[in-house]
């Protein structure tokens, strides 16, 4: 089973969810405009979702940004975190996402900057997913035979 958000071909793919339950549709998202307007739209759903999808998207501005100088491409990247940080106000594993990405900007080193947010990104995701089963194994011992 694909994950409704993963990394892909340095891309952001996700399940869009707007076009459930009657179509199954997956899309490569190359801009974090792409990343904040599926956010924005619902067609990424679900807490966790949206911090993962929010979190490949800052993986997403450091890529794209490679090239630039050091102080336009920091800005570059704050950016796109004031963006999808504006997507949706009440999402706290959005926030939560950013602030660790941001963190992860911060302290980074320039020469490795994508490929550490993009090793940070993933680790919100795999947390995600730990979190995720972990409810669902808690919930079905609830739930009687």
């Amino acid at each position: 089973m694909q994950p409704s958000v993963d990394w892909h071909n340095n891309s952001v793919r996700i399940l869009d969810q707007s076009k459930l339950p009657h179509e199954e549709l997956y899309l490569d998202l190359t801009t974090v405009e792409d990343v904040a307007e599926a956010i924005k739209t619902l067609r990424v759903r679900g807490a966790p979702a949206i911090g993962v999808a929010a979190a490949y998207g800052v993986a997403l501005a450091a890529q794209l940004s490679e090239g630039l100088p050091k102080t336009e491409r920091h800005a570059t990247i704050r950016a796109a975190i004031a963006v999808l940080s504006a997507t949706r106000p009440t999402a706290v594993n959005l926030f939560a996402a950013l602030s660790r990405m941001q963190g992860c900007l911060a302290f980074a080193r320039e020469e490795s900057l994508t490929g550490e947010l993009l090793e940070e990104a993933k680790r919100v995701h795999r947390e995600e997913e730990q979190a995720c089963a972990a409810i669902s194994s808690l919930g079905a011992s609830l739930m009687p035979e």
